[in-house]
């Protein structure tokens, strides 16, 4: 294919794709309205359905130096830390379950898209009046200017959910928190999350907990931030 694909979005989702088609053969680009890459984010979770992603596109042992190979996943009380059960993530060890910091993916993701040649162009808000490419792709996030540009006034429906999340250095955190597995702790209509991740070098534990969310209108643009 040689005609150009613009990409708008340099997201997790925007440059697996660029990557993807660039493997190819297609000529792609990619377009991002923030300035420069930033190691925002916390935990990610991938399962096999992902990590065969990796593996098709030869990125998964780069993947997997950043990444925490999970091997099991425990539920237990949020008081007691009972484990409950003992439940296996992965059936097959070419495509692993990893828990990753959303930084450390989407900076592999960059540089290897970098390696390809992608061209990726910070900085650059979408504009339908200059899109100029023959195929367009919104990569650009819950409030896609894409989507909008294209007449779809839909808007994303909140869940009734918050997700409060957090990271803990896991020297700070009681012991029979640590290991690799992810573990789930189950109240009343909430439930807490824990598992390990690094950035930078540095071991921690990604937290989230989610709790109703109560009534909230999609077009307050506040819930997208707080989730």
């Amino acid at each position: 294919m040689t005609d150009r694909i613009q990409i708008v979005g340099a997201g997790i989702g925007g440059l697996t794709l660029a990557i993807a088609l660039a493997r190819k053969g297609c000529v792609v680009e990619v377009t991002e309205q923030a300035k420069s890459p930033s190691p925002v984010g916390a935990g990610i979770q991938l399962g096999p359905n992902a990590t065969r992603v990796l593996v098709g596109l030869g990125l998964l042992d780069r993947i997997k130096s950043v990444a925490t190979n999970v091997i099991k996943t425990t539920t237990s009380g949020l008081k007691h830390i009972k484990v409950n059960a003992k439940l296996p993530l992965q059936a097959n060890a070419a495509a692993p379950w990893l828990c990753i910091h959303r930084a450390e993916l989407h900076a592999q993701l960059l540089s290897a898209a970098t390696a390809l040649g992608v061209p990726v162009y910070w900085g650059k808000p979408f504009n339908a009046a200059q899109a100029e490419a023959s195929r367009l792709v919104a990569a650009d996030g819950l409030w896609s200017a894409v989507r909008a540009a294209s007449g779809d006034a839909s808007l994303p429906q909140p869940t009734g959910h918050w997700a409060w999340r957090c990271l803990l250095p896991r020297t700070a955190v009681p012991q029979a928190w640590l290991g690799a597995a992810v573990t789930a702790c189950f109240a009343h209509k909430c439930h807490l999350v824990m598992y390990p991740v690094q950035l930078a070098g540095v071991a921690m534990l990604n937290v989230v907990a989610f709790t109703p969310s109560g009534s909230i209108d999609a077009r307050d643009f506040r819930w997208a931030g707080a989730t």
